[in-house]
């Protein structure tokens, strides 16, 4: 075989397939936000309905957003909006606070088993819980 320049790869069937299953992955993940996007756009009319050929329209965002006080949206959009900026920056310091030192203890207090704890933590981050639970029994 030829040897590569630097920087080039071996186009395998192998690495082909993965680069597919990555993209079906990735097509697959991004759905329900897409669902959500072609929902927003629909009216009441035609939410109930699975085609994805419709009338784009955004009378559902004018009705949020110019609060004009429908039965469905009877909030107000501005302070609801405050509410859950505050929500999530509450939620962000405290976890910070509590998960700064504690991730610095983790790291610099030794003993038997310590890595093993770790990795665990670790994997759970990367792994949803129950795929983590169901490989574990």
């Amino acid at each position: 075989m030829a040897e590569l320049m630097p920087g080039r790869k071996r186009v395998t069937p192998s690495a082909i397939a993965a680069d597919v299953l990555v993209l079906v992955w990735f097509v697959f993940s991004l759905f329900p936000i897409l669902w959500m996007v072609l929902l927003a756009l629909k009216t009441s009319a035609e939410q109930t309905s699975t085609y994805f050929v419709f009338t784009p329209t955004l009378e559902n965002f004018g009705t949020v957003v110019s609060q004009r006080g429908t039965d469905l949206t009877s909030v107000d959009f501005t302070r609801a909006l405050l509410n859950s900026i505050l929500n999530c920056g509450g939620a962000v310091i405290v976890s910070l606070v509590v998960g700064i030192p504690a991730a610095y203890a983790a790291g610099r207090w030794k003993y038997r088993g310590s890595e093993d704890l770790m990795f665990q933590m670790l994997s759970f981050r990367f792994a949803p819980e129950l795929m983590v639970i169901v490989r574990c029994s």
